[in-house]
């Protein structure tokens, strides 16, 4: 009795230390933490989510860990990603296989560190599940399944899009302002290129450019203004179809001829006026319009003051326009005199017979004028 209960127990003391010794030299490797690198964490969801723009190019840094006392080596992970930016689950191998001493971690970066390479695009808004795993593959096999896989959420944000408008649609007069504009108004940055050149760089979604040769940096015909956009989340958007092509048109060349007389004119006299340069015509009496907008380029009167003035503006077929003024001086007598003679008899002489006296005027006229006898 004595000597089946001894050999029952050492049969018991041998069972458990071959059952520790190989819990001892069992494995335990698994993937402990993932990052989603171009993403940012959100702190304030439950799961670990990370944040970003739509990228046709993303990267993971994944950490394996041996959970266990014993050296062991790692030659491929799993990679799975469900949702809106899916890939099939499959098995990746790592270019360099691993080597982790008992309770060691490594780093490795998805997709440079593994064979094959593929793009992980996740330009489609919306959220998408990453699911990365891997296990020991030693003889004594995995003792723990439950840290083998660990999953992350890549939310893409929905991206604003950009557009550009410009009130005068990018056409100008020469000598005219041009503006442009980039909406929406919720982008957290605008930019403003000419010619491919940054004219702008900040949060002013309007800009305004002169066409006045004369300054700096003003447009001209054929310069294309293009953007950059940032929208409310801070994502870059694309913005490679979005342009306006400038157009700048001459203005006409106004001229304005009053006639006889160059602009002196007699009280009281029928005047025309006949302008040139353009395709219409405007004319204004001292600023109050008396002939509008038409294709006679002649405008008559005879009820002009002195000092009065007569402007047209000219406009050519691209509706630009110049402008020409005449200040019209005009004549009047108010009291023209009278002719006396220093001797009466000279009021009626001979024919090749001369005055025996002089002539001359009894009153000054108060503007200029003409006597004549």
């Amino acid at each position: 009795m004595i000597n089946f209960i001894s050999t029952f127990r050492h049969r018991v003391v041998l069972i458990c230390l071959l059952f520790f010794g190989f819990l001892a030299k069992a494995q335990d490797i698994g993937v402990s933490s993932m990052t989603l690198v171009e993403g940012t964490l959100n702190s304030g969801i439950s799961s670990v989510t990370y944040e970003l723009c739509p990228t046709t190019s993303i990267s993971l840094d994944i950490i394996l860990e041996n959970f266990s006392a014993s050296t062991d080596t790692v030659s491929k992970v799993t990679l799975t990603i469900t949702g809106v930016n899916s890939i099939a689950r499959a098995e990746y191998t790592i270019s360099n296989t691993i080597t982790l001493s008992g309770n060691s971690t490594k780093t490795l970066n998805y997709p440079d560190d593994f064979t094959p390479k593929p793009t992980l695009d996740f330009s489609d808004d919306g959220l998408s599940t990453i699911t990365v795993s891997t296990t020991s593959v030693s003889s004594t096999g995995d003792i723990n399944n439950d840290n083998d896989s660990f999953y992350i959420v890549g939310k893409v944000f929905a991206p604003d899009i950009p557009s550009l408008s410009s009130p005068q649609s990018g056409i100008a007069c020469q000598g005219e302002d041009i503006s442009f504009s980039i909406s929406p108004a919720t982008g957290t940055e605008y930019k403003f290129y000419v010619n491919g050149a940054l004219a702008y760089q900040g949060s002013n979604r309007n800009i305004t450019f002169s066409s006045d040769p004369t300054d700096i940096d003003a447009l001209s015909t054929g310069d294309i203004i293009t953007i950059g956009f940032k929208d409310s989340n801070g994502c870059e958007a694309d913005t490679s179809t979005i342009s306006k092509t400038v157009t700048v048109h001459n203005l006409p060349n106004a001229t304005l001829d009053p006639g006889p007389g160059g602009g002196t004119v007699c009280n009281s006299s029928v005047v025309t006026f006949t302008a040139g340069g353009g395709a219409e015509y405007e004319f204004r009496k001292a600023g109050v319009l008396v002939q509008a907008r038409s294709v006679s380029n002649t405008y008559i009167t005879s009820g002009i003051s002195n000092t009065q003035s007569i402007t047209v503006t000219v406009f050519n077929a691209n509706g630009c326009s110049d402008q020409e003024t005449i200040v019209m001086n005009v004549l009047s007598i108010s009291s023209a005199g009278s002719i006396t003679f220093t001797q009466p008899t000279d009021a009626n002489i001979c024919y090749g017979n001369s005055p025996s006296g002089t002539l001359s005027s009894t009153s000054l006229a108060s503007v200029s004028h003409d006597l004549s006898y």
